[in-house]
């Protein structure tokens, strides 16, 4: 049976196999069930999602990041995510009754949702909404030794976007029980 996974949009993608010009193996994901398909993922890579649903082959990275860092950010997302999702039932709820069970599951596939990824020594919240992940928050690892990371937040000031430094370092748990709270609010925009 070959390989497969579903994102978060419900399209399934199929593992691939081809060679280099160079004749080094190459992998790759697509939606199309024909070809070369692998039974299982090589050693040393991985199937990985996005923020969005974009699905690709890559080499397993290496990351001073720990599993239990990005576990704990996760856990912090997740009662915005389920308040978000009640909001929405809460304000639609009359509206949502009417629709078929094909446009509710279209409305919670493409619902706004916070999720967040690790890259390099980073780990970065996205907002994503319809398929779209807009970078939102990020914790970067300032010193492996003893766990400190600095805050960051995407600054939206037109020409100037891009990450603006929030607080002073600390440990990843009292940064993110500080600062993850105010995503999706009002507060995110006057965190300095």
């Amino acid at each position: 049976m070959p390989v497969s996974y579903k994102n978060c949009r419900d399209q399934i993608y199929f593992l691939h196999k081809g060679k280099t010009k160079t004749g080094k193996p190459r992998y790759w994901v697509s939606q199309k069930a024909k070809g070369n398909l692998l039974e299982s993922i090589p050693e040393g890579y991985e199937i990985y999602e996005r923020p969005g649903g974009m699905v690709f082959v890559r080499k397993i990275p290496k990351t001073p990041i720990l599993p239990h860092e990005l576990q704990y950010i996760q856990d912090q997302l997740t009662p915005l995510n389920n308040q978000l999702a009640a909001y929405l039932e809460s304000e639609h709820d009359a509206y949502v009754c009417t629709l078929t069970v094909a446009a509710q599951r279209y409305l919670e596939k493409n619902r706004t949702r916070f999720e967040s990824e690790i890259r390099g020594k980073e780990i970065i919240i996205y907002e994503v909404s319809h398929g779209h992940a807009m970078p939102m928050m990020k914790f970067e690892l300032f010193d492996e030794e003893s766990r400190e990371y600095l805050a960051y937040r995407w600054c939206f000031k037109g020409r100037i976007d891009g990450w603006m430094r929030i607080g002073s370092r600390g440990q990843l748990q009292d940064l993110a029980s500080k600062y993850c709270p105010a995503l999706g609010t009002d507060e995110f925009y006057e965190l300095w």
